[in-house]
């Protein structure tokens, strides 16, 4: 997974699926991207409870249907930060 930047100057709806267009907001463009195949597939959000033995919940909203290979991935992904952040996670996809 390689993080890149999604912020400029130029309009960044190429990046979406044209059925993705209408449900964000502006603000959505900026939040935490997931990019596939250079679009942005979804959003994420981290929730992070105070104790440290507590697992984190990553929330994952759709933009467009996963294929399932990028959903595995995802699931990989989301493994690897868990355990960067020495935690347990709980994916939700919505």
């Amino acid at each position: 997974m390689v993080a890149r930047s999604t912020l400029g100057y130029r309009d960044r709806r190429g990046l979406l699926a044209s059925s993705a267009v209408s449900t964000l907001t502006q603000s959505a463009l900026l939040s935490q991207p997931v990019m596939v195949d250079g679009r942005h597939a979804c959003t994420w959000k981290r929730a992070l409870p105070n104790r440290s033995d507590s697992p984190f919940t990553l929330a994952l909203r759709l933009l467009e249907p996963l294929r399932p290979g990028v959903r595995r991935a995802l699931d990989v992904a989301s493994e690897r930060y868990g355990t960067y952040l020495r935690r347990s996670v709980a994916v939700n996809v919505r």
